[in-house]
């Protein structure tokens, strides 16, 4: 008698383990390589990632952190010609971007020579400072989660003709080089062009 509960209770625990082995290996840190699953932190007391069908779009997962950053934003001189800055502005706003600094400033041609210096060797460059400094351009540092990536998905593709419909540069933009709205394109390039701006006490918390 006491073999056969022992034999039971010896079983019972090989299929638990079994069980509990499948389920650890199904509970894994969301990454590239296995999207939408979960693995407790060891360091804390909630779980990290995203279990798929649960969260729904647009939803933040507590237990993941979002990386606040600032961005640099310039209203070019065509959008600003036709008086665009406000309805800019107001989307950034909406997108929960905050204008952390702005001017309006007339830029001269060594401020806009230096700051296209990465595009000094192509075809498009003389025409370019040419077109940054024909008028007066609004230049802001945008703040909020995720600013680099959030930004350049508000403004939308260079080519207005590509842009998606209801990106800044579908709607107020004119052409490939009169583009209506300059981004930053990663958190380095921000930290660069924002310092090439503004100085530090003219950036608000």
């Amino acid at each position: 008698m006491k073999k056969k509960i022992l034999l039971t209770l010896f079983s019972l625990n090989v299929t638990f383990c079994a069980y509990s082995q499948q389920a650890t290996s199904e509970i894994q840190m969301q990454s590239p390589s296995n999207p939408g699953k979960y693995q407790q932190n060891p360091s804390e007391t909630y779980w990290s990632g995203t279990i798929e069908g649960l969260n729904k779009p647009g939803q933040e997962d507590p237990g993941v952190a979002v990386q606040v950053q600032q961005t640099l934003s310039i209203i070019k001189p065509d959008a600003v010609k036709k008086n665009h800055v406000g309805e800019i502005i107001a989307r950034f706003e909406k997108s929960g971007l905050r204008i952390a600094a702005i001017k309006m400033t007339k830029l001269t041609k060594e401020q806009a020579g230096t700051f296209y210096q990465v595009h000094k060797d192509r075809p498009f460059y003389p025409a370019l400072v040419e077109f940054m400094t024909s008028d007066p351009v609004v230049i802001m540092v945008l703040e909020g989660k995720q600013a680099v990536t959030k930004n350049r998905e508000i403004m939308g593709a260079t080519d207005p003709a590509k842009a998606s419909p209801g990106t800044l540069r579908a709607d107020f933009a004119e052409s490939v080089t009169r583009n209506a709205v300059h981004g930053s394109d990663s958190p380095e390039t921000a930290k660069e062009e924002i310092n090439f701006f503004f100085k530090a006490n003219e950036i608000f918390k």
